[in-house]
């Protein structure tokens, strides 16, 4: 869950996948811009380095249930210099994202309606609380190209949470559904994408030291042109407070992908988990196991090792560091008879230089490979993404940031390839 400098949603922006059971979290989805976001996982990854540290009202904390509506906007202008991310006869383009929404919920933790209305991606973004609340936020996405006005757009994002917490048990879901013009570097181009992710999840505490969870889940992702597919599964997880600091766990997942027109696979998840919190300046979990995955085609069966590490670390009062490492296989969107082995490491850096203002740091490393047919290796893409900037909170309700962003994927598919150069001024606002 690593900060993205460029609003979500904009036209040049594109994620990565989250898996239930190895999630990757948001920031790390944004900063590795490869396409098809999931729903957020546990919520103990670092902070975004975009996040709007004033927009975090001073709140009265305490549980007070409320109903609040917020109205939030935000704004993009960013210049591109390869819209169509091309190997070769580039285009560039000034873009104008416009982003208003507003969100309508109940509370029964005011120091949890402020973190879920802070603005850490630009418009609508949700990630799971500890109280009990009932959410519903919606954003129109506008995108305006100065020059290429045949990628003119007018996107969707609508989610809907809830979370009802008892004395022992905790029940939940969520549903996000989403019309998204971007860059897709598994396609080599730009797409139109609607995705429709639900969940339904429950905690109960068996013992003081125990906790079982379990959660059911669907994802609908429909890249127009291409490969469409559904996920669907469950997952069950056993956790143990080992010490005060220590928490390790066993879990077991499966479920299907089915591909529009090819093969559909079956998967079956394995995996450990720990978590080691230090006050709350450093955080680091792991989550390690192995995917089966079966298809009902040629694919043949594969037995893959997964992984998922991050740390948040806040060294200084004013300084936060987040890193995630991971590794899962995914479903190709180019050809119906491809997964991806998705390898990488991203980091975000935010320190305060003065009154208001933060220098901001985004980047990561990905390796992608292809494989069809018994596992052979297809194709190997390795990309590479840097991204400074300057963020300004200049009230408690809105911030501003200034990225530059540079980002390259050099691909064995001569199409997949590129460089890529964006810089950003943002303007995000929230009542």
């Amino acid at each position: 869950m690593l900060g993205c400098a460029i609003l979500s949603g904009t036209a040049q922006e594109v994620t990565l996948p989250e898996r239930r059971g190895l999630a990757v979290a948001d920031d790390i989805r944004d900063s590795l811009l490869i396409s098809e976001p999931l729903p957020a996982g546990d919520g103990s990854a670092a902070l975004a380095v975009g996040e709007a540290v004033g927009l975090i009202e001073a709140g009265e904390a305490g549980r007070r249930g409320r109903w609040r509506f917020a109205p939030h906007f935000d704004v993009t202008g960013t210049f591109d210099d390869n819209i169509f991310i091309q190997p070769d006869g580039t285009v560039s383009d000034f873009i104008l994202t416009l982003a208003p929404g507003a969100a309508f919920g109940f509370w029964d933790s005011e120091e949890e309606r402020a973190r879920y209305l802070a603005r850490q991606h630009g418009a609508s973004v949700i990630e799971k609380g500890a109280g009990s609340f009932l959410m519903v936020d919606y954003t129109a996405i506008l995108l305006g190209f100065a020059r290429t006005r045949s990628q003119n757009a007018f996107d969707h994002d609508a989610r809907f949470a809830w979370q009802w917490r008892f004395e022992k048990l905790t029940v939940g879901g969520s549903v996000h559904a989403e019309s998204k013009s971007e860059t897709n570097a598994d396609v080599g181009g730009r797409i139109h994408r609607r995705t429709l992710a639900t969940e339904i999840n429950a905690s109960y505490q068996l013992t003081a030291k125990t906790v079982l969870e379990v959660a059911l889940f669907e994802t609908y992702n429909d890249p127009e042109d291409f490969v469409r597919t559904v996920e669907w599964g469950g997952e069950a997880y056993f956790g143990y407070a080992a010490t005060p600091l220590v928490r390790v766990g066993l879990g077991i997942a499966a479920g299907q992908v089915e591909v529009e027109d090819g093969d559909d696979r079956t998967f079956e998840r394995v995996f450990a988990g720990a978590v080691y919190s230090w006050s709350e300046k450093l955080e680091v979990s792991a989550r390690g196991g192995v995917e089966f995955r079966q298809s009902d085609g040629g694919q043949g069966d594969l037995a893959t090792p997964i992984f998922e590490v991050r740390m948040a670390w806040m060294p200084a009062s004013e300084t936060r560091i987040g890193v995630e490492a991971f590794r899962r296989l995914e479903t190709s969107s180019l050809r119906t008879d491809q997964d991806i082995l998705l390898t990488g490491v991203a980091v975000t850096f935010q320190r305060e230089i003065r009154s208001g203002f933060h220098f901001i740091f985004d980047g990561g490393y990905q390796v992608s490979d292809y494989t069809e047919g018994s596992g052979a290796d297809n194709r190997t893409d390795r990309y590479f993404l840097l991204r400074p900037g300057l963020l300004y909170n200049f009230a408690h309700w809105g911030n501003a940031r200034v990225t530059y962003a540079f980002r390259r994927n050099d691909s064995d598919r001569r199409e997949s390839s590129f460089d890529n150069s964006q810089i950003s001024v943002h303007l995000s606002l929230i009542y």
